[in-house]
């Protein structure tokens, strides 16, 4: 039976289609084994990883250093609430005034984006990229496994006993 960690270490990840991640485990006895990962369902897993890990760095802090700590993520949640705003605003934009040269570019402007470049490559890049960092490939491995687990054969041969004198 193929264990979790020969699976982890053999699989080969890429990015599919809009926020599908595809595994495939190529098993020794030569079949090809895929299945696919919601992307969001990822992001929102190392989201409540990373936050469980912020707020266990508070305890090991003294009141000066989680003040600091505090204001350093109301900082952040800022950044990504104007980031999120904008997106919005731009969506808007795209509605309101088409998905035309003029539309797009006023949205990308708003998003601060370059229009000149296509906004799928942008997108798979990014999950490319994403795909390099080891505790979001982790959960991504994690959640493959779930899905494939049981579903493969045996690694190699039943060994027959040797029971020749």
């Amino acid at each position: 039976m193929t264990t979790q960690t020969q699976f982890n270490s053999g699989a080969k990840l890429r990015h599919d289609f809009s926020d599908q991640l595809q595994v495939r485990y190529p098993h020794p006895t030569g079949e090809n084994f895929d299945t696919w990962v919601s992307g969001e369902e990822v992001m929102a897993r190392l989201n409540t990883a990373v936050r469980e890990r912020l707020i266990k760095s508070f305890s090991n802090k003294n009141w000066n250093q989680a003040k600091e700590a505090l204001r350093d993520e109301m900082d952040k949640g800022k950044q990504s609430a104007k980031r999120k705003l904008k997106n919005r605003l731009a969506g808007k934009v795209t509605d309101v005034m088409g998905d035309n040269i003029f539309g797009s570019t006023l949205a990308d402007n708003i998003r601060g984006t370059d229009s000149l470049d296509d906004p799928h490559e942008q997108e798979k890049q990014l999950w490319q990229h994403r795909l390099q960092d080891p505790d979001f490939r982790a959960i991504v491995l994690d959640l493959a496994w779930i899905n494939l687990r049981g579903t493969m054969p045996e690694e190699g041969p039943a060994a027959v006993p040797d029971d020749w004198v």
